[in-house]
Order: C-alpha cells, then structure tokens, then sequence
C-alpha cells in the first residue's frame, strides 16, 4: 500500500499541472487577440492616398487635404515650379471655403514661382476686392482680363465713382459671356446712381434723362433675375424695388421689398 502522504502530493501536482497548462493557453490567445488588435489599428491608421474625385463638391476641407498631400509629393526644379498648379488649385479652394489668408499665401507664392499666373492674380484681386484693397485689386485684374477679369476692373471703377470706365469693361465682360449676371447687376447700380443724381435736378430735360436711367435699371435687373436666379437674390431684389419706387410704382417697389427681406433672412438662417 502507497504512503497516503504520497498520493495527497500527486493529487495536488497533477491539479498544479492542468491550471498551469489552462493559464497558459489564455495568455497565448490574450497575447494573439492583442497583436490582432495592434495590427488592426495599424491599418486603420495607414490611410489611401487621397483622390480628387472622392471630395463633394463643397468639401473644400478634403480638396485641399488632397493637394496639400500633392505638394508634400512634388518637387521643384530650378526651371519650373511644378507645385505651382497645385498650390493654385489649393488657393481657390481656401478662397471658396472662406479662408482668404491662406488662399492669399498660395496665389502669392505661385505669383511668385509661376509662370502661368492668370488665375492665380484673378483670385488674388477678388480677395483684394473683398478687403477693399482697390489698387492692388484692379493690378491683378488687368493681368487677366477674361470675362471675370473684366467684371472686376468693372466692380473697382464702380467703386470708384468712374462710371464710363466701369460701364465699358462690364459691356466688354458681356460681350464675352453674355449670361454673366454680375455685369448687369453693375450696370444696373450705375444706372440707378446716375438717375438719382439727374432727377435731383429741376430741368425737365434731367429728370426726362433720370427715368430713362431707372428705365435702364429696371431692364438690367430683370435680365439678371432672369439669367440666374441664385445671384445674390436679396440684393437684386432691393436694387429693384428702389428703381420701382423711383418709377412711382409702390405696388412693385413693396412687392420687392417684401421679396428682400423674405431671402435676407432666409440667407442668415442658412448661415447657422
């Protein structure tokens, strides 16, 4: 007969044995379940290169993800700046989100670089524009006179009081792009101003020249609610309702007005 000391040891061993073995094999599994998960994070962390195609339309945050990736990418020779079009590209897209710092640091650096510099002095005298910088703004549309171009030179001689000269690059815009609404609306602003200022006078022969200005107003606004119904809506809408009234037709000049205010405020909302 074996010592029952003997047996109470081996029992005690063969339960050490198993509980070893079963710890063993969760460390092993816990260990695999955790380099799984590293190297699940590790992928999910290593992102595709980006594509232009998948930005919507007004993701500007993901287009210019896109070419700042681009240029990190690109280099330059000493001959030709071959990130110069991507640094554009970027501009308009910092422009059209609203951010005018940064879109101003890449137009200037392909202004710079480039030699392809059109678009770039375009974009460039629209920020300058929009800051009231007027000089600088009307340098750099000279420098590109499509039909956006010349609709700038226009807006600055506009700003200026200089209605001949403003007149004469918003019809040059038209008789490049006919349906540019923008060029009407100017037109029709002068129009406005320059029968306000005659129908302050007492000849009949100023006040007959003032409602053929209101006249011209009228005719230019319609075309540009007619052309593009999203161009600045409100705006276009009081500009008409003070050519109405000028007219003496309240009825219309009130309708307008009401119409103003209605998309005024619809376009606050829309901001928030």
């Amino acid at each position: 007969m074996k010592n029952p000391i003997f047996k109470i040891f081996f029992g005690l061993f063969l339960i050490f044995s198993v509980c070893v073995s079963i710890f063993g094999q969760e460390n092993k599994d816990s260990a695999q379940t955790c380099n799984a998960d590293k190297n699940k994070v590790k992928k999910e962390e290593k992102k595709d290169p980006l594509n232009l195609e998948d930005c919507a339309p007004q993701d500007y945050d993901c287009k210019i993800d896109y070419y700042t990736e681009k240029i990190a990418k690109t280099e330059d020779s000493e001959d030709w700046c071959n990130s110069c079009d991507y640094y554009q590209d970027r501009g308009i897209a910092y422009y059209e989100k609203g951010d005018f710092t940064n879109a101003l640091s890449d137009f200037n650096f392909v202004i710079k670089n480039g030699r392809f510099i059109g678009l770039s002095s375009l974009y460039r005298g629209k920020i300058y524009e929009k800051k009231g910088n007027y000089d600088s703004a009307l340098s750099d549309y000279l420098k590109f006179q499509s039909d956006q171009g010349l609709l700038g030179i226009g807006n600055i001689y506009r700003y200026k009081r200089e209605h001949e000269k403003a007149l004469e690059y918003y019809n040059k815009a038209i008789v490049k792009n006919y349906r540019l609404s923008k060029a009407y609306f100017g037109r029709a602003v002068i129009y406005l101003e320059l029968g306000r200022i005659l129908n302050q006078k007492e000849s009949e022969e100023d006040k007959t020249k003032a409602i053929q200005y209101f006249k011209d107003a009228l005719k230019e606004l319609d075309s540009v609610i007619e052309i593009d119904l999203n161009y600045t809506e409100a705006e276009t809408y009081l500009r008409r309702s003070q050519v109405y009234r000028q007219l003496g037709e309240t009825e219309k000049a009130d309708a307008d007005f009401q119409k103003y205010n209605e998309l005024d405020e619809a376009a606050k909302i829309k901001q928030f």
